[in-house]
């Protein structure tokens, strides 16, 4: 992932070493994961891009919307 923003952007900040942490509940399930933000900057937001690239992130990383 960070390589397609790098390159789709021209460049990309990520920040690893944050100390954040995701928990998900699932009925009686709980989960938890590590989470790793990325940072891009544009002139203009490109809507139809960013809610496919979610879309595969949500599949890869099978996580619900």
């Amino acid at each position: 992932m960070k390589e397609d923003l790098a390159s789709r952007f021209e460049g990309v900040m990520a920040y690893l070493q944050a100390p954040a942490e995701g928990q998900w509940q699932d009925g009686e399930q709980s989960s938890k994961d590590d989470i790793v933000i990325f940072e891009v900057m544009v002139d203009d937001i490109d809507l139809p891009d960013w809610r496919k690239r979610r879309a595969g992130v949500v599949r890869r990383e099978r996580q619900a919307l």
